[in-house]
């Protein structure tokens, strides 16, 4: 794949007061432009870029740059543009945010930025996905070169985006700026996008345990990875005792879930729902560890086993969760919220009664209140004590508990997403995103539904971190346009 720089200090524009204020009239009418009001967040890429240029300006005496979210917002619409539409170019040669033709200093006064010194430097090409490989490049051009070092610039907006069937893939615009506008923070204090996606269900788990649990944990909770029933009900267990949720293929584990397992060193293991002859791979990986085996008659046996571990731990419950045990995106949607704040979570039918052994457990516990997600189902507890949130679909119904959490005293500050086609990548977040009260929305591999999206936007504001965990780049572009 071929390389294209663009960027000289012939693109260094002074931009007039008068001008600018012109330019920002005329735009106010064109539909589809906004000035961000709001924190976006950055992948470690582009902020690594940013730590680079500040690095190479410190070399020389000059003041870092502080990363400006409505430059930021400018350079993200800029690559999306040159790469669907195949052109690399610091003019908008054709555009989905832009009138035609408008030059990068006009983008940037679109998106809401100010007066000043204003300049940009882009690449394009699948060689320079790394910032320290478009680093590289920019420094050896001398027009590049001259922007990094461009002593009246204060602030800078970056943008690394993957633009799926482009010629070239890869896009990269810097956008620079004379003021520190206000949108503008210091490189350390801008929010933080991570992508949390492995090879496979089992390394993405691992990817998963490894950001929330760097230093191991005391337990690690071992569930199947190819089938989800016994797996619905485990992350407020994990939470409790301070630990992941990892994946094993029901056949045995594989040999970087071993690996995973000895870097916790955990002193107990709780083995859920897994034959006994899956435990020898477990012995082999902490042979000092206590494993514990919860498995039930069922799926809705071994979820009141799990509860009644979780009350062991926790020496009472006082609300439980009641979920569908024949569908897994609802259990998936909750567990955050029921891991941080300790609710056991119970299984039943979508459709007809709770089953006996999930009631005698409710009632066991002596649970006064309970969250119903995803069902009608009534558990025995008095009505006026029972709160109900049901969507259309899965994404409308994640979107109902993420606000209902969002009540409760969880944060959209920590946000994940993750895939509601499917269930391991998700079943693995609640413990993980239990620790700081973070929250989890389901989304579409090839889009962000209606309803989830809407949350976002809401919320954006607050956002500080994005995980997006099991999902393609594709997704990343969207939900960054969301927060932007």
């Amino acid at each position: 794949m071929s390389v294209t720089l663009r960027g000289n200090s012939c693109q260094r524009v002074l931009v007039a007061t008068l001008l600018t204020l012109l330019v920002i009239v005329g735009l106010a009418l064109l539909p589809g432009i906004q000035a961000p009001s709001h924190a976006a967040v950055y992948d470690a890429e582009e902020l690594g870029v940013v730590r680079l240029i500040n690095q190479y300006r410190a070399s020389h005496g000059l003041d870092p740059l502080y990363v400006s979210d409505a430059l930021s917002k400018a350079s993200t619409r800029h690559n999306l543009d040159m790469g669907r539409y195949s052109f690399v170019s610091h003019s908008s040669e054709r555009s989905d945010f832009f009138p035609s033709g408008y030059q990068f200093w006009q983008r940037l006064a679109a998106m809401g930025y100010g007066s000043g010194i204003m300049g940009e430097n882009i690449a394009a090409g699948l060689p320079l996905m790394s910032a320290s490989s478009v680093f590289a490049a920019w420094k050896s051009s001398p027009g590049h070169n001259s922007q990094m070092l461009g002593a009246d610039y204060k602030a800078v907006g970056v943008s690394c985006d993957y633009v799926a069937g482009s010629e070239f893939g890869v896009y990269w615009t810097t956008d620079f700026g004379g003021e520190i506008d206000s949108t503008a923070r210091p490189v350390d204090r801008a929010g933080v996008r991570t992508t949390l996606t492995g090879q496979d269900r089992y390394q993405t788990a691992i990817m998963v345990s490894q950001k929330g649990f760097p230093k191991g944990a005391p337990v690690v909770v071992v569930v199947k990875g190819d089938d989800f029933p016994d797996a619905l009900a485990a992350a407020p267990l994990a939470a409790a005792f301070g630990g992941p949720v990892l994946l094993t293929p029901s056949g045995g584990l594989t040999t970087a879930v071993k690996a995973e397992l000895k870097r916790l060193a955990p002193r107990t293991v709780f083995f859920i729902g897994l034959k006994d002859s899956v435990k020898s791979g477990i012995t082999s990986a902490v042979p000092n560890a206590t494993i514990t085996t919860i498995r039930g008659n069922d799926r809705y046996e071994t979820a009141t086993l799990i509860a009644d571990r979780l009350r062991s731990r926790l020496g009472g419950i006082d609300r439980v969760v009641l979920v569908p045990g024949d569908r897994y995106p609802d259990a998936l949607s909750v567990a955050p919220l029921a891991a941080e704040k300790g609710w056991a979570i119970l299984l039943t039918p979508q459709s007809g009664s709770v089953p006996a052994v999930t009631t005698r457990m409710i009632q066991s516990l002596g649970a006064t209140s309970a969250l119903v997600v995803g069902t009608w189902a009534k558990p025995p507890i008095a009505a006026s004590q029972v709160t109900y949130k049901v969507g259309n679909d899965r994404y409308h119904t994640s979107a109902m508990v993420a606000a209902y959490a969002s009540s409760q005293g969880l944060s959209f500050a920590h946000v994940a997403l993750a895939t509601g086609e499917n269930y391991p990548d998700a079943l693995v977040v609640g413990p993980y995103l239990a620790k700081d009260g973070g929250i989890l929305l389901l989304t579409q591999t090839n889009a962000i539904p209606t309803p989830v999206a809407d949350q976002l936007a809401a919320h954006r504001a607050g956002v500080t971190a994005l995980d997006l965990v099991g999902l393609p780049g594709s997704v990343a572009t969207r939900a960054k346009m969301i927060l932007q």
